[in-house]
């Protein structure tokens, strides 16, 4: 019954052991899934920031050229 019993806390402890690393693996997943969800955040902010840049340069383009069409 002793071996019986001290073999069932070794097996606890493993099982312990075992869940805590788990623990550890999972809050490290999912700091890293936080980090890059910001990481896409940012990457889409600044192309959204870009995207309009490049709109309003467009829209400028188009109003020089109609204005050298007039001028020819």
């Amino acid at each position: 019954m002793a071996i019986q019993l001290n073999h069932l806390k070794t097996a606890m402890s493993v099982l312990v052991k075992e869940k805590t690393e788990m623990q550890h693996q999972l809050r490290e997943a999912h700091e890293t899934g936080e980090m890059r969800e910001r990481q896409i955040q940012s990457i889409q902010s600044e192309l959204a920031d870009r995207n309009g840049r490049l709109m309003r340069a467009e829209a400028e383009m188009g109003a020089a050229r109609h204005e050298i069409e007039k001028l020819n």
